[in-house]
């Protein structure tokens, strides 16, 4: 008997933490309808967004939530059998579009406690305005009364023409074991006080992997015009930037600050600055060579980011290495195959492999 009571305890146990909601999102007051939800169910949640486009409603996409639930937001979802969310093709962000309208900062997303977050495959399109403090298409932050200690993974997401007086486009903190940022596209946004395109801020014993990312043609309209990337990590933190296009934003594409360890490894960065990174390998600075077009960031055949970006092996030691802890996505930023022609590309968007000179057979 206290057997199969400790049994149906265990049982009764697991399903309560296992608790899951799913909302399927085609407006945009539904969607923040599902993050009210959300901020409130004592449940761990998934938000999917149908594609479209999402005006912030009269205010910013909001959620707060302390108690350390889980969340994924996803766009990309098209019609399948009945349910608008049926199904995800190739989740290009370009089709799931949140605008701001040069208003409202965009997103707004306060976590506490032990949850894990997942934000992908999104648009953040004209957040922010001149005066907006920080992050105008997306601001991560801790909730007032908890630190945030879980992992975060932003991934496969545009943040295109927003702004603020710094961060234009992204402002991070968290205390979490590690975060991901990989496979995104930041372009075109505007810091009106010359302070960075994205902010990312660490803490505690914790750390960031920020790989694979294209950030190009960004800006800042003072006189200090830093367009690029900040990073600040603390003495027990430690930051790896890798593979990443970080190119023509202003005065500045890349600062370090801070005394925690940094690895910056394979990227194709322009204007360095700040802290000397503690490991650095296989970077250079050359034209990306990108095939022309509107919010076009594939490389071209000859581009130098083709196959010059670092693959993590596929057996580690245990325990693993900070700089081998990561991974670079099964897919780009645009759907395409991750790896192509053996080798990672540097940046967001990965190149196929070259067509023959000879498609036809003749010589």
């Amino acid at each position: 008997m206290k057997l199969m009571a400790s049994f149906i305890f265990i049982m009764l146990l697991a399903s309560t933490t296992s608790q899951a909601a799913e909302f399927c999102v085609t407006s945009s007051a539904g969607l923040q309808s599902a993050l009210t939800s959300a901020s409130t169910n004592n449940q761990h949640n998934t938000i999917k967004i149908a594609e479209g486009i999402y005006d912030t409603p009269g205010s910013t996409f909001e959620y707060s939530e302390g108690a350390g639930w889980d969340l994924e937001i996803s766009g990309g979802w098209t019609e399948f059998f009945g349910n608008d969310c049926g199904q995800q093709l190739s989740g290009h962000p370009y089709n799931t579009v949140l605008d701001g309208n040069g208003t409202h900062r965009i997103m707004n997303i306060e976590s506490g406690g032990n949850s894990d977050i997942t934000i992908s495959n999104l648009m953040f399109l004209n957040g922010g305005y001149s005066t907006l403090p920080s992050g105008g298409g997306l601001r991560f932050w801790s909730t007032n009364n908890m630190a945030h200690t879980g992992r975060v993974t932003i991934e496969r997401n545009a943040f295109v023409n927003n702004q603020a007086e710094e961060s234009s486009a992204l402002y991070f903190f968290s205390s979490g074991p590690k975060s991901h940022f990989r496979n995104n596209i930041f372009t075109l946004n505007t810091s009106h006080d010359g302070s960075y395109t994205l902010d990312i801020n660490y803490d505690l014993d914790s750390g960031v992997y920020f790989t694979n990312n294209t950030v190009i043609n960004n800006a800042g309209d003072s006189v200090n015009n830093y367009g690029g990337v900040r990073f600040f990590t603390t003495a027990n933190s430690t930051t790896y930037v890798g593979n990443n296009l970080l190119y023509d934003n202003g005065n500045r594409d890349l600062h370090f600050s801070g005394s925690g360890e940094t690895y910056l490894n394979y990227n194709n960065v322009d204007l360095l600055s700040g802290t000397a990174p503690t490991h650095f390998t296989g970077n250079f600075s050359a034209d990306p060579e990108l095939i022309e077009g509107f919010l076009e960031f594939t490389p071209s055949f000859g581009s130098p980011l083709v196959n010059a970006g670092f693959d993590p092996p596929n057996f580690v030691p245990i325990p693993t290495p900070f700089d081998l802890a990561w991974f670079e996505g099964t897919h780009d930023v645009v759907g395409n195959v991750r790896k192509q022609q053996g080798r990672v590309d540097i940046g967001a968007v990965e190149t196929g492999p070259e067509p023959p000179i000879f498609i036809n057979g003749f010589e």
